[in-house]
């Protein structure tokens, strides 16, 4: 008599185990928060009272409380839109606390908004109102309203309504961290929040593999948008690699000699910015 095979054995054994050991069950919704440099966590939802003073809690791995991000109440007549670029090191030089920022929008419909950035006590590290912390009119570049180049990093806010001239120009005293895509920096347009990294939608391109081991390649998916320059800058802003672009879609980039490490790839246009993705290159 032939032993039962597993199929049988499975079918009379009851209902299966879990196949991997559960940690904890969270009873809201939370999303997976890797723009800190001390690690990975998870950040419970955005869902302040418009216009009164709210928290939002970042929980360890395990779902214990990691710390409250605090922020005060809008200015009068307004409420809270949005919340992004939580980060450790990007607005202040001490990594020991996490900054935010905050846009602000009128209560009433149409006006101007407001931009802030904020200490998780609730320290107001930075005001601007009218000021709104966005990206261009229809996405024409990619950056987004903090980014970082070989000069340093800088944030963008328009003065007047959304997308609106004049635009002042600020420096910040830290980098994008980004361990949403794998160990990466975050060069700009990205929100550093709840979402994970894709590909820069603006300039068409992608990037494959990601983490690189020996090389990668660089696709754009438009005729109308290939670059004629790919550039490669380390963690610290410093270019490390400048190639031409193949007359394809595809270019292929050794990286077998470049350290372990976060880099940000960028498209370069007629001298121009074309787009910016983070990589990891790991041998």
């Amino acid at each position: 008599m032939k032993p039962p095979t597993l199929a049988y054995a499975l079918l009379f054994a009851g209902p299966l185990l879990a196949q991997y050991p559960l940690v904890n069950t969270s009873p809201q919704t939370i999303f997976v928060l890797g723009s800190l440099d001390s690690g990975t966590r998870y950040i419970g939802p955005f869902s302040p009272p418009d216009s009164l003073p709210g928290t939002r809690t970042i929980y360890h791995m395990d779902l214990t409380v990691d710390r409250v991000l605090n922020f005060p109440a809008p200015p009068p007549g307004m409420r809270w839109a949005n919340m992004g670029y939580i980060t450790e090191a990007l607005f202040d030089t001490d990594p020991s606390t996490v900054e935010f920022t905050m846009v602000a929008m009128p209560s009433g419909g149409p006006g101007n908004f407001a931009s802030f950035v904020f200490r998780e006590d609730g320290t107001t590290l930075f005001s601007q109102n009218p000021g709104s912390l966005t990206n261009g009119p229809l996405f024409l570049d990619s950056y987004g309203p903090i980014f970082m180049t070989a000069q340093g990093t800088f944030m963008t806010v328009h003065t007047y309504g959304v997308n609106l001239g004049p635009v002042n120009i600020y420096q910040l005293p830290g980098t994008l961290p980004c361990m949403d895509c794998h160990g990466a920096p975050a060069s700009e347009g990205l929100a550093l929040s709840d979402g994970a990294v894709q590909s820069d939608m603006a300039s068409g391109m992608t990037l494959l593999p990601n983490p690189a081991h020996q090389e990668v390649w660089v696709r754009f998916e438009r005729d109308d948008r290939r670059a004629d320059a790919i550039v490669l800058w380390d963690a610290s802003g410093r270019e490390v690699l400048r190639t031409a672009a193949a007359p394809g879609p595809v270019t292929r980039i050794a990286v077998g000699h470049l350290a372990n490490g976060r880099y940000t790839v960028s498209a370069l246009r007629d001298g121009g910015h074309r787009g910016s993705l983070p990589l990891v290159v790991a041998h």
